[in-house]
């Protein structure tokens, strides 16, 4: 009997499950010695992040986006697996390929950013009914984690389609986390962020923002503006 007592309590101590939900992009820096490629993406750096300190905590991690039929996204799958992320949730879009952005590195370090998404697949992650079916998945997750870009790169119909996971999320009582990590050239406009800002907000436990994002956001001159604004 006091076995099957200690089975039991394993079984509920390994039960949290996180999701993240964004977009992983092919990165190339270009040095000196050369050009690199490695992928990253603000989402994709937490789930894998969480997946390291989750190993020994009972917690798993999916990641949720959209990838291509190519090579680099059969490279991408491959080494989010091997850090333990979960990939069972990954959609697969024949004919795109991941977005790619160049890092250009100037003389005084400073570091320029230079974009090419406009056939990623993750823009269409929530479209249609597989898309849809996400919807209902997420929904049973204890922990949702998304950011201001995840919402950026999404059509307002996905935008729609997150909104109604997190509500769902939400009723079933998941935690849910958000990063605004605010990128303006995701946008039509800076009022169109506020818009989609606020309502993720909305239904946010935790919320991570940056005095940077909200400048840029709200026009916040000092800090303690911010701090006043968010309470």
């Amino acid at each position: 009997m006091a076995s099957a007592h200690v089975d039991s309590v394993k079984v509920r101590i390994t039960l949290l499950r996180i999701a993240c939900i964004g977009e992983c992009m092919i990165e190339l820096s270009d040095a000196a010695d050369g050009v690199t490629r490695r992928y990253g993406g603000d989402t994709l750096n937490t789930a894998v992040y969480a997946s390291r300190l989750g190993k020994q905590h009972g917690v798993s991690v999916d990641y949720f986006t959209a990838l291509g039929d190519d090579p680099y996204s059969e490279n991408m799958i491959a080494g989010w697996r091997n850090e333990g992320v979960g990939v069972d949730h990954v959609r697969r879009m024949p004919g795109r390929v991941p977005g790619l952005y160049m890092i250009k590195t100037g003389d005084a370090g400073e570091r320029s950013f230079y974009y090419w998404r406009d056939m990623a697949p993750a823009k269409l992650l929530f479209d249609g009914p597989a898309g849809q079916a996400l919807v209902t998945t997420l929904a049973s997750y204890d922990w949702i984690y998304f950011s201001g870009i995840t919402l950026g790169i999404l059509n307002i119909e996905g935008r729609l389609a997150l909104f109604e996971t997190l509500r769902r999320a939400s009723q079933n009582s998941a935690t849910i986390v958000y990063d605004s990590n605010y990128r303006p050239r995701l946008w039509e406009d800076v009022d169109e962020a506020i818009a989609m800002n606020e309502v993720a907000l909305g239904w946010t436990d935790i919320a991570m923002p940056s005095f940077d994002d909200e400048r840029m956001l709200y026009g916040d001159a000092i800090s303690k503006v911010t701090a006043q604004r968010i309470g």
